[in-house]
């Protein structure tokens, strides 16, 4: 039987998490506007972006793309 050391042990932070969002595309453009919504175990709520656009400056060979999200990584010191 392995028990691993309490450092490794990680708990959930997280009790409700939702990611709605809206996408659109065509061969030219797409896009897409959401957010993530995250309630903590501390009764917190959290709210991080989640937006994307891109279109193609030449169709088959150039496209732009961008991109904006957040999130949340919990570091273990």
């Amino acid at each position: 039987m392995y028990l691993p050391s309490d450092y490794f042990t990680i708990e959930n932070e997280y009790i409700v998490s939702v990611s709605p969002f809206i996408k659109k595309s065509n061969e030219q453009w797409n896009f897409k506007l959401g957010f993530e919504a995250l309630r903590d175990r501390a009764n917190e709520f959290h709210i991080y972006p989640d937006v994307e656009f891109g279109f193609a400056v030449m169709p088959s060979y150039l496209n732009f793309f961008a991109e904006l999200s957040g999130y949340l990584e919990k570091k273990i010191l």
